[in-house]
């Protein structure tokens, strides 16, 4: 999921014509559109236009509005109400509307920043794998240190289809002068090439990102 917020600003305005929501979605007119989105859907509240702020009308109501979308017609907007709690009813002219962001919205924004965050906090913690033989990382691993104090190690990376975005880490540690190799898989390619990376001195490591077909050193 992910929350698209269609205009960020504070808009208030009037409604032009007496709402009718016998039917759903209404037809929602205001005496002034802007700061009001043109696209997508929104949420706004509808109070007494006889109080200064809808706090201090018990019946206020959130609607959700979609812009009617033709040239002319920006004032108007498809009207579904009742929405987070409240009373659907019906409007004279006059009442006041405005575009807010709503206890739902600050519900959903709560939950994807959460969602975001287990998914960053899951692609952080990843095993290490400490090797000193040949290994092919299966996508578990968020690094692999390799020791070729004894031979060489070639270090195969996982298949990228199956890790699009993800980033990896190979890292020599050892001081000696065994080959360590960083290789794709038969087929797939390394900075568009299909030759080994290597890792020749102590230290010397490597990053690579999967674009879902093929790695890329970042």
């Amino acid at each position: 999921m992910s929350i698209v917020l269609k205009n960020t600003n504070f808009a208030v305005s009037a409604l032009a014509y007496d709402l009718d929501q016998t039917g759903q979605p209404a037809q929602l007119i205001v005496t002034d559109y802007t700061g009001f989105s043109q696209s997508g859907r929104f949420m706004a509240v509808i109070w007494s236009g006889g109080t200064a702020s809808p706090l201090d009308d018990p019946e206020r109501e959130i609607v959700e509005l979609v812009p009617f979308g033709f040239p002319g017609f920006e004032s108007t907007f498809n009207c579904y109400g009742g929405k987070e709690g409240t009373q659907k009813r019906n409007w004279a002219a006059g009442s006041r509307i405005a575009h807010v962001i709503t206890a739902g919205k600050l519900d959903e924004l709560e939950a994807e920043i959460g969602l975001k965050a287990d998914t960053a906090s899951a692609e952080r913690i990843g095993t290490v794998s400490v090797k000193s033989a040949d290994y092919s990382m299966n996508g578990a691993e968020r690094a692999v240190i390799v020791n070729a104090g004894a031979s060489a190690v070639r270090i195969t990376l996982p298949e990228p289809a199956a890790n699009t975005g993800r980033v990896f880490i190979v890292k020599r540690i050892d001081a000696g002068a065994a080959e360590v190799r960083v290789s794709a898989k038969s087929g797939e390619l390394i900075d568009t090439q299909s030759a080994d990376i290597l890792l020749p001195s102590q230290w010397d490591r490597v990053q690579l990102i999967s674009n879902g077909t093929d790695w890329y050193t970042v």
